[in-house]
């Protein structure tokens, strides 16, 4: 069963965890605002006079945009770069709950500076799939943490060939919208919230091999 917030809920969430104060609500209300005018993120249940219901999928996706247009992405572009990534930030998100070691996602793509145009709807982004190649870079494997290792050398080696990219602390991310949402009295909500996420290892559209790949502790 999803999570459930609703839009108050989830600016409330949000504001907390990028420290938005008083004065900065309505600056940051306006940008929500736009996402949700623009159609991100995807999916959410509304119709004529029926309010938005967020899951914790939405949440997530909402803190990665919040992040890239901290970064000066456009919103279009965010909604395109984030959308893309829907699948890879739940399994990132899901990682983070199964592994000690900090957790990072990595966006490597001349798409994410868009200087000149705001990027085709159809427009394809080069990131690292966690499924297929390891989008997820362990800051501070263990030594018994074999293949955490590997995978986070082979994966900095590959940064080193692109001239631009991104990484998002998805753990510390996590961490603060944890703190966040019993520091908005919605401590309710969080059992629900954990209870979705880990069901998304069980998602068949990451193909069959996702939920070992997430819960390996190697």
């Amino acid at each position: 069963m999803p999570a459930s917030f609703t839009y108050a809920e989830v600016e409330a969430i949000l504001a907390q965890t990028y420290g938005i104060s008083d004065t900065q609500l309505p600056g940051f209300r306006a940008r929500l605002k736009n996402l949700q005018r623009i159609g991100f993120p995807e999916g959410l249940n509304t119709g004529r006079g029926k309010p938005a219901i967020y899951n914790g999928g939405h949440l997530f996706q909402l803190a990665f945009a919040i992040e890239l247009l901290l970064l000066g992405l456009t919103p279009e572009r965010v909604r395109i770069v984030v959308g893309h990534c829907a699948y890879e930030i739940e399994a990132a998100v899901l990682a983070s709950r199964n592994h000690e070691s900090p957790v990072m996602m990595t966006f490597l793509a001349g798409d994410l500076s868009g200087i000149t145009t705001e990027g085709a709807s159809n427009s394809k982004i080069q990131k690292y799939s966690f499924i297929n190649s390891g989008s997820l870079l362990f800051a501070s494997p263990q030594k018994h943490e074999t293949r955490k290792a590997e995978k986070s050398i082979k994966l900095l080696n590959d940064i080193s060939s692109y001239p631009r990219g991104l990484l998002v602390n998805v753990s510390l991310i996590v961490l603060r919208i944890e703190d966040a949402i019993n520091g908005t009295g919605l401590s309710n909500k969080q059992n629900e919230l954990w209870q979705e996420v880990a069901s998304w290892a069980e998602n068949v559209s990451w193909g069959g091999h996702i939920a070992g790949n997430l819960i390996d502790n190697s």
